[in-house]
């Protein structure tokens, strides 16, 4: 009986399939135990999680989950990105400068010009993939995004230049406690006083769900180190689609406060 082989072109493909399932798995048990790791390995297979996704094709409409929201839907990520947004004070109006911290490949953007298409939007994020697909999603704002850590000096950017900065996750997912406040100390300086903020994504220790959280901080702490920090009017609020998660909001401090 003469059994025919897969046409090469397909094994190759195969071969590529099973090898990005293979890694994909592999990373996602390393993000589990993320809080375990060195500072610099953690960054890496974070970095190389996020790839993973950028690469994965969906329909236009499903662009979170190239930045790993893929277990929320459509309308789950746009009401979880708009409860933040209608949260902000001041608020977002629809010519205001934002800028996203760990933007990924744009999905907030992507939620926020569907309802305010008339933003001038910047972002950064750790990942080149990223980065490049937000470029040819956003042509308009391609030079306003960059592969930069967040928790090293935007140098292009001057003080005081957005209306609104936010980070939706990748602050509060990904870095230790230490980092986050380097990252908002950051966030804080490129904000114009008066401003807003806004970081989601926190969860407090022993609430659910952590998955890939590298540290869980109590809500108490906020309180105490934001005022530091030159913020005020800081909430904390809880999320929808995200059971414990919680959100940190803030006002930038203006001149003489």
């Amino acid at each position: 009986m003469h059994i025919k082989t897969l046409p090469s072109w397909l094994s190759s493909k195969l071969s590529r399939s099973i090898k990005y399932l293979l890694l994909a798995l592999f990373l996602s048990v390393t993000l589990l135990l993320a809080y375990t790791l060195h500072d610099g390995f953690r960054s890496q297979v974070i970095t190389l999680w996020f790839n993973l996704g950028a690469f994965e094709t969906y329909q236009p409409e499903d662009l979170h989950k190239k930045s790993q929201w893929k277990y929320l839907s459509e309308q789950e990520f746009d009401e979880v990105i708009m409860d933040t947004v209608s949260s902000l004070k001041p608020p977002l109006k629809n010519h205001a400068k934002v800028f996203d911290i760990g933007m990924g490949v744009g999905a907030a953007f992507k939620v926020l010009q569907n309802h305010y298409p008339n933003l001038k939007l910047a972002g950064s994020d750790i990942s080149s993939t990223a980065i490049n697909h937000a470029k040819d999603i956003f042509p308009k704002f391609k030079d306003q995004f960059h592969v930069h850590d967040m928790t090293i000096k935007h140098e292009w950017i001057k003080d005081n230049t957005f209306d609104h900065v936010f980070s939706f996750g990748a602050l509060a997912m990904y870095l230790t406690q230490e980092k986050m406040l380097i990252a908002i100390e950051e966030a804080i300086r490129i904000t114009k006083p008066g401003g807003s903020l806004a970081f989601t994504h926190f969860i407090e220790p022993n609430a659910q769900p952590r998955r890939s959280i590298v540290a869980p901080i109590p809500k108490a702490f906020w309180f105490e180190a934001l005022p530091q920090m030159g913020v005020s009017n800081i909430r904390i609020q809880t999320m929808p689609h995200e059971g414990e998660r919680y959100q940190v909001l803030c006002t930038k401090n203006k001149k003489g406060h």
